[in-house]
């Protein structure tokens, strides 16, 4: 439900929630035009959505650093038979090149 409303002594839009603007008068190239913008309830809003996709990103980039980290030390046992015939066995672990 949109809590908006016109505030009789500016004409201008008001959100209902913390009663600042969300229209604002916008003076260019002499003439004066009315432009919504953001009010304080929502600028509030947007910043704690903001701090929660970097709280997100950083959770991210913290298990994709621990999984290239195990997958650089995992052990490596492999058994190998080539085309020609030969076969080998490899064993030992990943170790991480900088």
């Amino acid at each position: 439900m949109d809590k908006t409303y016109k505030n009789p002594a500016d004409g201008l839009l008001y959100c209902g929630e913390c009663h600042t603007p969300r229209q604002c008068k916008v003076r260019a190239f002499g003439v004066e035009r009315v432009q919504f913008c953001t009010c304080e309830c929502e600028q509030k809003r947007l910043a704690e959505e903001e701090a929660e996709r970097e709280r997100q990103q950083a959770i991210a980039d913290k298990r994709r650093r621990d999984n290239i980290s195990r997958a650089r030390s995992q052990k490596v046992d492999l058994n190998l038979t080539l085309d020609n015939g030969t076969s080998g066995h490899i064993q030992g672990s990943i170790s991480s090149r900088k």
